[in-house]
């Protein structure tokens, strides 16, 4: 078995199977055709292939393969992980390096031979690059350089996260495939039910699409999903490997905020949409009062990614337009309850804005004695933009697809219908991206509104995920997967939610009206982005995160531990999968 993820670590690593781009098939179609090598699927070949993901610009695929055990238990513990990696471009003039573990290797051993005999290499490395493993050696952080020169770590890019979690899962297969076939073990009557899938450094495409077509597994082969182990790379702290039974959600609020434009030498008269979208910066960038917490762990706060004016061009004009987009992870909060709270946060922003005008323009004119007139005072405003911040309007994206249906009527859902139609087009021609898109969506929105007072329009930008906790189902698992540990001297500690983000959001069995409320705050939901509300709810099943242990993922250093990869997480698995097929 470790031959055989060997040399399957190695080949899916050399496959630059980057985030949306072609060659993410190349790497599903390397997968389908080692499985279909595997004894039991040249048995069963209806039993294995690849899922074409409906209506993906890039033609990717779902590759499975399912070992049905002897008898008629429909008890079935699924194998899952990604096979997309995330872009090289770290790697500078070292890019040859990211994908050749083999040329990481020679390194190492030319790194060896320079520390044992001064910094001269040996005669035999002739093909090697001294100077080469010099610069390297001297660019890694102390930690790294250790475990690079010990040779018991992996580089590459991918070996880690996780083309290692995928090595294991398809050598399972083929172990358990082996085991049904010749009846090793008289219990051996559960499934086993490998699937990788592409995406999930980009929008999670993958297991989204995947859903309805583990629901049909499901139904076609009479499978009850039991455990579904994603075998992402583990950290490990204080001697312990970490596990996570659940996994953070994450929304991306979208913020368009209008102003009154001016010219700059009447700053007084506009109300700048840059310094609305500032102050609504300051409350939510790290707010700790965003920090959830849950029974171990609490959740990191909100962090914006993008926040500038929507200028196109230069002028000397007040920025009437500003928007951004932030992170905000969560583990029990609601898409509703995000967007009320940003509403009120909103207004507060304009209201704040309309002071600090007001006590600035006051002491600019040199009205001592009125300067420094706070909120809950008197609401009368001497200074025009002041008075029309602080008569601006928080809508959410529903709101205002609402006020121009009622204006409107047909006219608007011609013309969004048509914009979808654009969008669409242009996300798959990879012209724009998500994040962008809402916000260039919004606008349109706005214009088409014809709202020219000042205005805040709140949304929410793709790519969703879903927090989800396999709750006491989850502590059942990892009481079975510690037993199973313990048993190769691997110790384990739990954590209820992975925070990271990970495609376990998919198969926690979403509600309906969680995911509706999100739907309906999402310009670009329908034929640019969309979940089957239906099937993830139906998809409820308890769920773990672990695999080998890795270190510095998407990074330059990016390493997984050859034990860990080879001896301890395979062990420890086949243990588990044959703990609960024994029951």
């Amino acid at each position: 078995m470790k031959e055989l993820m060997e040399r399957y670590v190695r080949e899916l690593v050399k496959i630059p199977s980057t985030s949306n781009t072609e060659a993410e098939e190349t790497c599903a179609a390397y997968i389908a055709q080692e499985l279909a090598k595997q004894p039991y699927f040249k048995e069963h070949p209806d039993q294995m292939g690849k899922y074409l993901l409906p209506g993906d610009s890039f033609g990717r695929s779902v590759p499975w393969g399912l070992v049905k055990g002897n008898g008629k238990s429909g008890k079935t513990i699924i194998l899952t992980g990604h096979y997309d990696v995330v872009d090289t471009e770290e790697y500078g003039n070292e890019r040859a390096l990211a994908y050749d573990i083999e040329k990481w290797e020679n390194l190492v051993k030319t790194g060896q031979t320079m520390r044992m005999s001064d910094d001269k290499c040996d005669p035999i490395s002739e093909k090697r690059d001294p100077e080469a493993v010099k610069r390297i050696l001297q660019e890694m952080p102390e930690e790294v350089r250790e475990e690079f020169l010990s040779g018991d770590w992996m580089f590459g890019r991918g070996c880690a996260d996780m083309k290692g979690g995928l090595a294991i899962g398809m050598a399972l297969l083929e172990w358990y495939g082996r085991v049904v076939t010749e009846k090793e073990w008289n219990n051996g009557t559960g499934n086993l039910l490998f699937v990788s899938v592409p995406d999930e450094e980009g929008y999670s495409a993958g297991m989204r699409g995947a859903v309805p077509f583990l629901n049909e597994l499901k139904e076609r082969f009479g499978l009850e999903y039991t455990a579904l182990i994603d075998l992402e790379p583990a950290s490990v702290e204080n001697g312990d490997k970490t596990i996570y039974t659940g996994s953070v959600g994450k929304t991306m609020p979208a913020v368009l905020v209008q102003g009154v434009k001016a010219h700059v030498l009447n700053c007084f008269q506009g109300v700048s949409a840059l310094g609305v979208l500032s102050s609504f910066f300051m409350k939510t960038e790290l707010a700790p009062e965003f920090a959830e917490k849950s029974n171990t762990e609490i959740c990191p706060p909100p962090t914006w990614f993008c926040l500038r004016d929507r200028k196109e061009g230069y002028d000397v004009s007040v920025p009437f337009r500003a928007g951004g987009y932030m992170s905000m992870l969560g583990f029990k909060k609601t898409p509703d309850e995000v967007i009320r709270q940003l509403k009120k946060l909103g207004k507060e922003s304009f209201e704040e804005y309309a002071w600090r005008m007001e006590e600035q323009w006051l002491t600019v004119n040199k009205k001592e004695a009125e300067a420094g007139i706070h909120a809950e005072q008197s609401r009368c405003f001497t200074c025009p933009g002041a008075a029309a911040a602080a008569t601006a309007k928080v809508l959410t994206v529903s709101e205002l697809m609402e006020f121009c249906r009622k204006e409107q009527g047909e006219i608007f859902d011609r013309w969004l219908f048509e914009r979808y139609e654009a969008w669409k087009i242009l996300l798959e021609q990879g012209k724009t991206n998500f994040p962008s898109a809402t916000l260039d969506f919004m606008e349109q929105l706005l214009n088409q509104s014809k709202i020219s007072g000042p205005v805040m329009i709140l949304g929410f930008a793709p790519p969703f995920y879903p927090a989800v906790d396999s709750g006491k189902e989850g502590e059942n698992l990892f009481d079975e997967m510690k037993k199973a540990a313990e048993k190769e001297g691997v110790s384990l500690k739990r954590h209820e939610y992975f925070c990271g983000i990970s495609d376990l959001s998919y198969c926690g069995g979403m509600d309906k009206e969680g995911l509706a409320a999100y739907a309906d705050q999402t310009p670009l939901w329908g034929s640019a982005y969309a979940m089957d509300i239906e099937a993830m709810a139906k998809l409820k099943i308890p769920s773990m995160l672990f695999g080998p242990w890795g270190k510095d993922i998407h990074t330059r250093w990016e390493r997984v531990n050859k034990v860990s990869l080879f001896e301890k997480t395979p062990a420890v698995l086949k243990n588990f999968i044959e703990q609960m097929f024994d029951k």
